[in-house]
């Protein structure tokens, strides 16, 4: 995530993905070509007795779901990675989440009067690891509202959560309710 403005009246901060659509895309045609290539592949680093073994049995299975695999990391690349921008405006007294993916967009608005402030939601796996992310706390009905649809590790989160929180303060508002692990 970046702050794109950081104005008296206005913060924006987005999170674009680009690195990991361009991971998938890169995966996405590393699979469909080792699929497609497959054969000949396989005939140059394989013995003569198990390329005649693999005439009669099943690579043309193995190569058509190779190639077929090549759909996960573009169906992620296209549903689950998202531009997300978060607009906090006094003037509008409004909190905007802007989410724009290839295959479709939303936005939803929150009443900024509302919000209590940003704190960090935790995850613990099993083997004793922590991850956070940012949250939005609010005293209405919305409760709290996640940043991001995921946990990561790091300390990118909590500094997020900082920058909105004295964005906020500086707005002339009284964080002195919210509870944070920062």
């Amino acid at each position: 995530m970046k702050i794109l403005e950081h104005g008296p009246k206005r913060l924006v901060v987005e999170e674009n993905p680009i690195v990991l659509r361009m991971l998938c895309v890169v995966l996405a045609a590393s699979l469909l070509t080792l699929g497609i290539a497959f054969r000949p592949i396989f005939g140059l680093i394989s013995t003569d007795l198990a390329v005649r073994a693999t005439e009669s049995s099943g690579w043309l299975l193995a190569q058509t779901l190779i190639s077929v695999s090549a759909v996960i990391p573009l169906g992620v690349g296209l549903s689950v990675l998202r531009i997300r921008r978060y607009i906090f405006d006094s003037s509008t007294n409004l909190v905007t989440f802007e989410r724009a993916g290839v295959l479709r967009s939303s936005v939803s608005e929150y009443p900024l009067s509302s919000l209590i402030g940003v704190g960090l939601g935790q995850s613990f796996s099993a083997s004793g690891g922590r991850t956070t992310r940012a949250v939005l706390e609010f005293s209405d009905a919305h409760g709290v509202v996640p940043l991001k649809p995921y946990f990561q590790s790091g300390k990118r989160p909590a500094q997020i959560a900082e920058k909105i929180n004295s964005w906020l303060l500086r707005g002339g508002r009284s964080l002195d309710h919210l509870e944070t692990d920062l």
